[in-house]
């Protein structure tokens, strides 16, 4: 299991007013597993993630995410559509039928896990296309986020807020992840 931490990035903070930093002042980080199994994509996709002041776990593969989330509270999942064992659809199906909420956001260079997402029903579930840039990524993460919270009555961030991007990772905003 790879943790990537605020502390592990050190100088950065979070935005004001932030939902993220709500969470660290009431000392519960707000916890992403990021799944997938290209490593240059887990790598920058955490890392990027953690840079936004997120407590990110990564996983290879969704047998070892499945085994994560048993063993760990998260507040979100990304995951990787195409992976050997489980594929990201295979884990969101499992979570579901586990009765874990968390939402979760599908990431695909094709549009069929898109269709089949829609086709499942699930709750606090979205797809975001691959190639996609870090802005995108961390825009996708804060509207799930702000769904849930709305959902379970926690405050949420204003849109303004919302679109302002951290100056910790603003070098990364042309940056993007491909298939």
């Amino acid at each position: 299991m790879n943790a990537l931490t605020l502390n592990s990035v050190a100088g950065l903070t979070p935005r004001t007013g932030s939902l993220l930093q709500e969470s660290l002042a009431t000392k519960s980080p707000v916890r992403i597993l990021y799944v997938d199994d290209e490593p240059q994509l887990r790598t920058l996709g955490g890392t990027f993630l953690a840079r936004a002041g997120y407590e990110v776990v990564t996983a290879a593969d969704g047998l070892t995410a499945w085994t994560q989330l048993k063993e760990a509270p998260f507040n979100l999942l990304v995951t990787d559509h195409n992976m050997p064992g489980l594929t990201g659809m295979e884990l969101i199906t499992l979570a579901r039928r586990s009765g874990m909420r968390l939402p979760v956001i599908l990431v695909s260079g094709t549009s069929k896990p898109m269709q089949d997402l829609a086709c499942a029903g699930f709750d606090l579930a979205t797809f975001l296309p691959k190639p996609f840039s870090l802005n995108e990524l961390i825009c996708t993460v804060e509207q799930m986020l702000r769904t849930a919270n709305s959902l379970s009555g926690c405050p949420t961030r204003t849109s303004a807020d919302a679109k302002r991007i951290p100056s910790a990772i603003q070098p990364y905003q042309h940056g993007g992840i491909n298939d």
